[in-house]
């Protein structure tokens, strides 16, 4: 497995490109589908989404018209459609997709998807939105706005949730000692937040 980081947004979003043996997949799409490489466009099998703001998906829509498939928690597709629920409004950008529902696979915790052979565990990291999912691969949490390197995702946006937050650190801390691929940022290890995170520290 390798996993290519592109970061060139404005938001400083992170989009991971995850290449198994004979597929791929996109995790938040903010570079266009147009802009991979044709050897990345091929083998290209899902985008999966980790929570419904805005700057984890604005390039979703290049993505609709190339057989794929779409993962997301049910509580992010209503903010697909709405500015002020995904957060660019509040940047002043309104930002809204047009992506339809019947293209979508709901997940949650404990789903696991299987694509090729390989097994994608979901893990619900609730409380930056009540819509923030992980994708747990092999030894690699690929964990959205919950976690960042020594810090997390904040709390005080809609559907964010403090307590939530509180449980999803906790739920983090009990995991296996995993690459943590945060949405903005270094990726960093869960062993090392443990003793570096001051968030991890008072819970």
């Amino acid at each position: 497995m390798k996993i290519i980081n592109y970061n060139n947004n404005i938001m400083g979003t992170n989009t991971y490109l995850v290449l198994f043996n004979n597929f791929s997949i996109i995790i938040d799409p903010t570079i266009s589908f147009d802009d991979l490489s044709t050897e990345y466009k091929e083998n290209l099998k899902a985008v999966l989404l980790t929570h419904g703001h805005y700057d984890h998906f604005t390039k979703i829509d290049s993505y609709k018209e190339h057989n794929l498939s779409f993962y997301m928690h049910k509580d992010a597709y209503n903010k697909l459609k709405n500015k002020e629920f995904n957060c660019s409004a509040l940047f002043r950008h309104g930002f809204e997709t047009d992506l339809d529902e019947e293209e979508l696979v709901f997940v949650k915790e404990g789903t696991k998807i299987d694509l090729n052979g390989i097994c994608i565990n979901v893990i619900e990291l609730f409380g930056h939105t009540n819509c923030s999912i992980g994708y747990l691969i092999d030894n690699n949490l690929f964990s959205g706005d919950a976690i960042f390197k020594g810090s997390i995702g904040r709390y005080d946006l809609y559907s964010s949730d403090f307590d939530e937050v509180i449980k999803t650190i906790k739920k983090i801390k009990s995991l296996p000692n995993y690459t943590i691929y945060p949405g903005h940022g270094e990726a960093t290890t869960v062993f090392d937040e443990i003793k570096n995170n001051h968030y991890f520290k008072a819970f």
